[in-house]
């Protein structure tokens, strides 16, 4: 996030796509949409964030086959409007 120039932000939202029948798949949204910044605060809040989100759904999925960890994210300058 270093790269990131102090007038931008970017939005993470994490989703995991998993199997409810043989070959048929749905995606589930286990946050809300994130906002951090190039500061290196931020991005530890955000790993946080996540690290207790999962911890706290870890029970509800243990049983769940995860076909797929998928991160979302978009690049905006600060100040613009929610990209969601």
């Amino acid at each position: 996030m270093l790269k990131l120039l102090k007038d931008q932000i970017v939005y993470f939202m994490f989703r995991i796509k998993y199997e409810v029948a043989p070959d048929e798949f749905e995606y589930k949204t286990l946050s809300i949409i994130q906002k951090i910044n190039n500061a290196k605060s931020t991005f530890k809040e955000l790993l946080n964030f996540y690290i207790g989100t999962l911890s706290i759904k870890n029970e509800q999925y243990y049983s769940t086959k995860i076909n797929a960890i998928i991160f979302t994210y978009k690049i905006v300058p600060d100040g613009a409007k929610r990209p969601y």
